[in-house]
């Protein structure tokens, strides 16, 4: 028997020397990746390991707040996952209420963002405060975390490689590049200016935007040191709300699967076979191959103008990352809900929530909405089950908590309601209606068919109320609600984009109770093994979407380029500059899919209207935008040299940009800018002028 034992105990020891060789050779390969993708940004890596060093360091609070659910039971890896994701919001939203009160002073925000809460950490433990624990520290399964880590790194890989490609003398944006990713640039310039914020594409207002996910970055610009151009600071950013993210759906995954084996076939599911999209790129190849016409109309909507790239998560994990750091806050909060049935768990959701609402606002309102249904289900449970309403004190303690966060919010000035009141609006969105189980097919099919599998098994359930899954039901219809009628004025699929963040969760749910209770048979075995098969070329071919540079969304001219460098070094901050709204025109190459605002994006000034689009979204009253956009137009095109004065005073304007877009447009009636009595020419070269406008009364 002793002879059995010693040889059962080196084998486990080789086991252990095995996991150990695998975890370090992920662990090289995820580097090597994270490092070819820092070279192809162009970023020094001595700036950033600098960027990172700051990032963990403006996380210090959350360290401290989930020290009791986390550090205190020896979970590390949770300890620093969810207090680097509590720590980044709860950071920010400390950092922006000093802003507010005192603008960018960073020796302020420095202490109180790390000083203090690292002093009151070793404080507590200097008095025995804060118990080291004794606990075995578990980081379990961290060969999967890497697994995903690698994965999303190597996704980054050639999106990043091929952003603003220099040919053709353009650069060149692919997909939504071109118009999410360079439109967030704008709010970190905004940002690092002060709070609230300025509105860059309708001057003269204040923008109530959510701004949260976008302080780290603007924060960077702030710090001398650093010296990095916002565009490769919002690329940094995405990166690490991303990789932050996936360990947050890692953990999140743990909490909810039994097996290891059903681990990293979930992490297979939601980070690889994810969809059915590129089946949407295989019919409009076919039939412009057997019609010889790319153009298909279906209720009115042109089906060539959607990508084919999913509404999963690498949609928002590399042009949105106040949606990635949602999803980590959002998962957090399904986390501690699942597991944390006390008062401190429950003021924390409550935090999270609020600060959710903060970092991505209409998420943030769909997770307050859960809370309160959440709470309201709870009550009548307890009413049936005869049980004291007092029992409900930790629900209302965590809407309590959340309705805190969100005045601070308002007073801050980050939402008003005056604005606000416009952006959400309810009607039946016809269109998705009709073609909704085609969408949700194409879209979350591997996903869709194992949650909706598992879902059915869950309602035959008799103590569903009881079941951990009955809380992602609730999310799961406010989901579907906010896809069939909540809209926007300027965004018909307004709600379904922002649903789409939270549907993949619910269904990775139901996925995870399905395999939690029949893996075992052989129907739900071959099911589960033919939708990953047949989801896996969704990974390559979003990829290749993301970066194909043979078909750019946008494009900016190197003369503009070359002018809006000039206009960063040489004029004002607060400068309102106008140039052609709708930038960058038509092409004799490359067909434009996005136009955008090429002076707040490019030159980071404020102008009196941008792209139509983006500056009805912001300003919140179409009819506004429009009026100032036909007044811009007319500023161009008229003849009329009073009538042009007469709208640049109107809207304050301090220079105008005349470049080849301009020309092209306007052509005949330019020449009221070269008379010297009225215009001074303070820019010329390559075919690009800038004018100040002179002598006003």
């Amino acid at each position: 028997m002793k002879f059995i034992s010693d040889i059962n105990t080196e084998s486990n020891a080789l086991r252990g020397i095995g996991k150990q060789t695998v975890i370090f050779s992920l662990f090289v390969a995820w580097v090597v990746s994270l490092t070819c993708v820092f070279l192809v940004m162009n970023i020094n890596l001595i700036q950033i390991a600098l960027c990172l060093i700051i990032f963990f360091l403006l996380s210090a609070w959350g360290h401290l707040i989930v020290y009791p659910v986390c550090y205190k039971n020896g979970k590390l890896l949770e300890g620093v996952v969810w207090g680097t994701v509590t720590g980044t919001a709860v950071g920010s939203l400390i950092s922006s209420v000093i802003i507010y009160l005192i603008g960018w002073n960073l020796l302020t925000i420095f202490f109180i963002l790390t000083v203090l809460p690292i002093t009151i950490m070793l404080f507590m433990i200097n008095k025995k405060l804060i118990p080291i624990s004794n606990k075995t520290v578990r980081c379990g399964d961290t060969d999967f975390l890497l697994i995903a880590f690698l994965i999303v790194t190597l996704f980054f890989y050639f999106p990043f490689k091929n952003l603003g490609t220099f040919t053709d003398n353009k650069y060149l944006f692919t997909w939504l590049f071109g118009h999410d990713f360079i439109n967030r640039m704008v709010h970190v310039v905004s940002l690092s200016r002060g709070v609230p914020l300025d509105s860059f594409f309708f001057s003269g207002e204040k923008l109530s935007y959510y701004w949260l996910a976008y302080l780290y970055p603007a924060m960077l610009i702030n710090i001398d040191f650093i010296k990095l151009a916002p565009q490769k600071l919002l690329q940094l950013t995405v990166l690490i709300y991303s990789l932050l993210s996936t360990a947050a759906l890692f953990l999140f995954f743990k909490s909810i699967i039994n097996k290891r084996k059903h681990l990293l076939m979930l992490i297979f599911l939601s980070l690889c076979c994810y969809s059915f999209s590129y089946l949407y790129i295989v019919f409009m190849k076919m039939w412009t191959l057997l019609t010889g016409n790319s153009l298909i109309s279906l209720l009115g909507y042109k089906l060539p103008v959607f990508s084919g790239f999913s509404h999963t998560f690498y949609r928002f994990f590399l042009v949105q990352p106040q949606a990635s750091l949602g999803m980590a806050i959002m998962l957090m909060i399904f986390t501690i809900y699942k597991k944390e049935a006390n008062p401190y768990g429950y003021c924390l959701i409550g935090i999270l929530t609020g600060l959710l609402f903060g970092v991505d606002a209409t998420n943030g309102i769909m997770i307050g909405f859960w809370l309160g249904c959440m709470t309201f289900s709870t009550a009548i449970y307890y009413y049936k089950e005869k049980q004291q309403i007092f029992s409900l004190k930790n629900h209302i303690l965590s809407l309590i908590c959340s309705g805190i966060i969100y005045a601070i919010l308002f007073a801050i000035e980050m939402y008003s309601f005056q604005t606000g009141k416009s952006v959400l609006q309810l009607r039946f969105n016809w269109f998705f209606i009709l073609v909704s189980s085609i969408y949700f097919f194409l879209e979350f099919g591997p996903m869709l068919l194992l949650g909706i599998a598992g879902l059915t098994k869950l309602i035959n359930n008799e103590k569903l109320l009881r079941s951990w899954v009955y809380p992602y039901i609730i999310l799961f219809s406010i989901a579907l609600f906010f896809n069939f009628f909540v809209t926007n004025p300027t965004e018909t699929f307004f709600g379904l984009l922002k649903a789409s963040r939270i549907i993949p969760l619910c269904l990775l749910a139901f996925t995870a109770y399905l395999w939690n209770l029949s893996f075992q048979t052989n129907r739900i075995k071959m099911l589960s093994v033919f939708v990953l098969l047949a989801g896996f070329p969704s990974f390559f071919m979003d990829n290749f979407i993301a970066s194909d540079i043979s078909r750019p969304s946008t494009f900016v001219r190197n003369s503009d380029m070359e002018a809006a460098n000039w206009i960063n070094k040489n004029l004002p901050k607060d400068a309102i500059i106008q140039s052609n709204p709708n930038y960058p025109g038509t092409d004799k190459k490359y067909k434009v899919q996005y136009s955008y605002s090429f002076i707040p994006i490019f030159a980071e000034r404020r102008t009196a209207v941008g792209e139509w689009k983006v500056s009805s979204q912001e300003h919140g009253r179409p009819d506004e935008v429009g009026e100032r956009f036909h007044s811009v137009i007319l500023m161009f095109e008229t003849s009329d040299i009073d009538q042009c004065r007469t709208i640049i005073k109107k809207y304050h304007i301090d220079y105008i940009y005349v470049g080849q877009l301009e020309k092209q447009l306007y052509a005949k009636n330019l020449n009221k800018f070269s008379d010297s009595r009225y215009f001074k020419r303070i820019y010329s070269h390559n075919g690009i002028n800038i004018f100040q406008p002179i002598h006003f009364d």
